[in-house]
């Protein structure tokens, strides 16, 4: 775990959650994921961009948990 805020806060490799080959993670960036109730740490290789969104829950399909509308108008599948 991650104290953030003061807090633990569970940690993963995202590499290792989506079964690719996990690479070495001496360095790199955390990504932050949560909402209302709970809040999860993913350890990245990089980060090509930062954006806040607000995620739509949608339900109709295992592959995609939600869905936002960025600022140029696209929808963002999660």
């Amino acid at each position: 775990s991650m104290a953030v805020e003061g807090s633990p806060v569970p940690v993963s490799s995202l590499a290792a959650v989506l079964g690719s080959p996990a690479a070495g993670l001496d360095s790199g960036a955390a990504l932050l994921v949560h909402d209302q109730a709970q809040r999860h740490v993913f350890l990245v290789e990089s980060l090509v961009g930062v954006m806040e969104i607000v995620i739509q829950p949608f339900r109709e399909s295992p592959l995609v948990s939600g869905a936002s509308i960025l600022p140029d108008g696209t929808v963002c599948l999660v």
